[in-house]
Formats: structure tokens, sequence, C-alpha cells
């Protein structure tokens, strides 16, 4: 589990998420994927996903599974991906290695208001001047993508945003102690805002 941290509005949670990642580049390491999610400007919690493959979706699932129930109705995630220019008709990937430009990604899903619109920003990753491409590195400045975002990640955050009203009925203590407990298990750092997490727990314990 995260440690107690204060609640992330909605209006803050780029920013809290960005200073997460640059004290991540700055202790030498990538940026490790985070989610935050939200009921209205409310905050509900702040995770760290699990390790995974290169697909995010799987880790998500498992999140949402706990937060949607909770009434998460927007949600910010930022990963490391790739990036190269539209212009270039090769993707740059050859057997020296993978020449796309590493960026971390802030998706922004915002479904309180209706279907859930999808927005999202890059931030180079760029190296230290000085240092070698193995780091340490910084984030550049903001490039803000022009169209809704694409991709399986964009899209399973607004399929399942769209579709939370099926997950509402999992609000049980039970049902939410179990999923909130596999999370962790799973290998999730979870912070829950205010007492939820201290009801999940309890729950959880009463568990027979």
């Amino acid at each position: 589990m995260l440690a107690a941290l204060p609640p992330v509005p909605w209006s803050s949670a780029t920013a809290v998420l960005l200073d997460l990642a640059r004290r991540d580049l700055t202790a030498g390491s990538l940026p490790r994927p985070r989610l935050t999610a939200h009921a209205g400007g409310d905050g509900l919690g702040l995770a760290e996903l699990r390790p995974h493959a290169a697909d995010v979706v799987p880790p998500l699932l498992e999140l949402l599974a706990l937060f949607l129930p909770l009434g998460a109705d927007r949600l910010t995630l930022a990963v490391v991906g790739r990036a190269w220019s539209l212009d270039d008709p090769v993707v740059p990937v050859c057997r020296t290695g993978d020449l796309r430009q590493r960026v971390l990604v802030v998706l922004r899903a915002d479904a309180h208001r209706g279907r859930c619109r999808l927005s999202g920003v890059l931030y180079p990753i760029e190296s230290v001047p000085g240092a070698s491409a193995e780091g340490p590195w910084r984030l550049g400045a903001a490039v803000r993508t022009t169209d809704e975002p694409e991709g399986r990640t964009g899209a399973a955050l607004q399929a399942l945003l769209d579709g939370r009203a099926r997950l509402l009925g999992t609000r049980r203590p039970h049902q939410l102690a179990t999923q909130y407990a596999r999370v962790l298990l799973l290998g999730h750092r979870v912070s829950v805002t205010d007492g939820r997490v201290e009801q999940l727990l309890a729950d959880t314990v009463a568990l027979p």
C-alpha cells in the first residue's frame, strides 16, 4: 500500500503525477505507471500499477474493478511510451534498437457529465546534458495532442467509464474488500482517500 496521502483533486491530478514522475527521474529510474481516480472533482485514490508487460490494459482493469464501484467518473493515467513523427513513413525501430522518442503520456478520461471525453499530453523524456542514453533524464516541454488520443489504453478507459453503470451494483462491502485485497496481492500500490481504506480493511478482516 502507498503511504497515506492527502486527497488528489481532479484539478491537481496532472501536476501530482508529473511531480511523482520527476522524482523517479531524479532518482535515476523511468517514471512508474500511476493512476488517479476521482468522483467529480474529489479524489478517490492514487495507485501505482503493478509490474507488467508492454500492455498496460490488464493491470488497469484490475484497478478499475475497485475504483469504478467506488464512484469514479474521472481518471488520470501517466505511463511511459514511445512516440515518433507521423512525417516519418517508417517507424524508427531497427536491429540496433528502438529509436523512437521515449515520452511520458498523461491521459485524462472525463465522464463526469455524460459520455467519456479523452485528452492526452506527451512529455518528452530527455537525457540531462552530458548524460548517457541510460540516464539520468528529465521531462521536456509538454506536447499537447491535437486530436482525441488513439490506442488500446485510451479506448479501454473510455469503454470502462462509459459502461461503469454495470459495476455500480458491486458496491457491497465484501466485494470491494475482496477486490482491494486482490489488487494489493497482485502487486499494485494503492492509496484510497479518507476513511475508505480503513473500512475496506475492516471488511476484509471480517470476511469468512
